[in-house]
């Protein structure tokens, strides 16, 4: 007879035997081995597991859990209880000869000491766990044990990142009350994320709209390395999360590290030829970004730009020649200053944000001081004075405006923890500041540029990410 004909007469000779005590020898003596041999028989699991958890409080899932899924090393968790099947676990283990080396643990009243079993359980996995999760070697079959025992180990396997798996019997066609014995079948509980995905990736979307793309990114990443995802939407959160990693960068005004990033994104976000999203990529390319990609296309070119401008920098180019000269990097830069302001501000950051005005105002008026020969690299030759001598010179840029505004509203931050003082900027002096900012940097791009403020200034917001 084949080996699923003889699983199905110990079945039958199990189902037809009333007395109770006989129907568990025979499922002992003829359906556990047939299922130890048939579950033997199966593929092993794509990933090799190296550490399979498995409390215990019955004789025989383990062993099927360990014929099923072939652990290097399966740790069995015993109660004061379940330890008298130490044992028969570890024996007819060996007899699998399937490699798998046993081990086991016994906590005495664990269910009412469960620290302790984190204990022994970090004893266990942590000499396996990679630097970062996820660590699918790592897994846990949740059959057996008390509630204590499987929700703990559970949950220990769970914050590394770790599988689950469990070994499920099906209720008996003829009575939903019964088990179908000889019909167990070994099962992986599906990633959370499969299901859950969509409130992660919100997540990951608030944390970007809140700017905070650092930990936008570790969200997205996280949702990349989840179990069941499919091809298109793996792609979608690696590019979310590739898109987070350059503008984490750029906030830090890391330029390199943010050009890298948006260089590693697929190559038609930067193909101008193609005008429609295609529609092979409309599930790994969200529509609202395809939507948003020429801004992307244009902070790329910014980020070159300032990326070639260091390195004229280190090849010894002075910032006077780059100032006088490079009117393009002047301008990218500012925007990057600007942009970076509006979101500290977004934050409540507003110390952060008058730095970063102030330095764009310094930018605004070395800029025009570098056009009619006059190098402001004289550190006492602060912002105020930098804008009385434009006005002394009669530059264009003050034509009709009191640069003693600038000196009067900036007297806050030169107060503050970030500059010279001991306290914070408040919103309301923030914001009597950044008018100030706001109209000298308009009457700059007038000036310099001939382009609209507010257009402008949107091509240095960061693209929304969802």
């Amino acid at each position: 007879m084949s080996l699923q004909e003889q699983l199905a007469a110990a079945v039958a000779a199990h189902d037809s035997e009333k007395d109770s005590d006989r129907q568990r020898a025979i499922y002992h003596a003829d359906i556990f081995p047939l299922l130890c041999t048939k579950f033997s028989a199966m593929p092993p699991d794509e990933r090799p597991i190296d550490v399979l958890l498995v409390p215990v409080s019955n004789q025989h899932s383990p062993v099927l859990a360990a014929a099923r899924w072939r652990p290097r090393l399966m740790v069995a968790i015993y109660s004061d209880v379940s330890a008298k099947h130490r044992g028969f676990v570890e024996s007819q283990i060996e007899r699998l000869s399937l490699g798998v080396t046993c081990d086991g643990v016994e906590i005495t009243n664990i269910d009412a000491n469960p620290a302790l079993l984190y204990e022994r359980i970090k004893q266990v996995i942590q000499p396996h766990l990679r630097a970062e999760p996820p660590n699918p070697h790592i897994a846990v079959d949740i059959t057996g044990g008390t509630s204590v025992m499987s929700v703990g180990a559970a949950m220990a396997v769970s914050l590394v990142g770790g599988r689950f798996f469990y070994i499920r019997t099906p209720p008996h066609p003829e009575n939903i009350s019964r088990r179908q014995v000889g019909a167990e079948v070994a099962e992986q509980f599906h990633d959370p994320y499969v299901v859950f995905g969509d409130l992660k990736a919100d997540e990951a979307c608030n944390l970007a709209a809140r700017h905070d793309y650092l930990g936008a990114q570790r969200a997205f990443d996280e949702l990349t390395r989840s179990e069941g995802l499919a091809t298109n939407q793996r792609e979608r959160f690696t590019l979310l999360a590739t898109i987070a990693q350059a503008y984490a960068a750029w906030d830090a005004f890391d330029l390199k590290g943010a050009l890298a990033a948006l260089v590693a994104l697929p190559a038609v976000i930067w193909d101008r030829s193609v005008t429609d999203l295609p529609a092979e990529l409309v599930d790994s390319i969200a529509p609202s970004l395809w939507e948003q990609r020429a801004r992307l296309q244009s902070q790329r070119a910014v980020l070159e730009r300032l990326s070639l401008t260091s390195d004229d920098m280190r090849d010894s180019r002075s910032t006077f020649a780059i100032l006088r000269d490079d009117r393009e990097s002047v301008l990218a830069l500012l925007g990057s200053l600007y942009a970076n302001a509006l979101r500290r501000e977004q934050q409540s950051r507003f110390d952060f944000a008058a730095l970063l005005l102030y330095r764009s105002l310094e930018l605004v008026s070395r800029r025009r001081l570098a056009l009619i020969g006059i190098d402001a690299e004289d550190p006492r030759l602060g912002l105020a004075a930098q804008f009385r001598r434009l006005r002394e010179r009669h530059d264009t840029l003050v034509a009709g405006f009191d640069v003693e505004e600038i000196n009067r509203t900036s007297t806050a931050r030169n107060k503050s923890l970030l500059a010279h003082g001991f306290r914070q900027i408040g919103e309301a002096e923030y914001s009597a500041f950044r008018a100030v900012a706001d109209t000298v940097i308009d009457r700059f791009l007038q000036v310099e540029a001939q382009k609209p403020f507010a257009s402008w200034s949107m091509d240095f917001s960061f693209v929304t990410l969802k």
